[in-house]
């Protein structure tokens, strides 16, 4: 959303979601994160991996609990996708996130 403002353009802010989705190329959405995991946590296990990441958000609600989901920017699609490979179905404290 966009709204004109004199001859400059001034843009709402994006939510998390909508971040990772307009980068949807070079993004993983990864779902089944242990209860305990937040967003350092997931940025940890991706760059432990031997990922650069640009970003990585774990959406929680508003009492701050983990929804078990999260997103994650590379810098390039082909990172992601190689990333993708290895990292689907990984198992992590007793889950395997996908």
């Amino acid at each position: 959303m966009s709204s004109a403002v004199g001859n400059n353009r001034v843009r709402a802010p994006q939510s998390n979601s909508e971040h990772f989705r307009a980068n949807s190329s070079r993004s993983l959405f990864f779902r089944d994160l242990p209860f305990s995991f937040n967003t350092k946590d997931l940025k940890g296990l991706i760059e432990g991996r031997g990922y650069r990441v640009e970003d990585t958000h774990v959406v929680t609600n508003p009492s701050r609990k983990t929804m078990q989901y999260g997103y994650a920017l590379f810098p390039t699609q082909e990172m992601a996708r190689v990333a993708q490979q290895e990292l689907n179905n990984l198992r992590v404290h007793g889950r395997d996130i996908r």
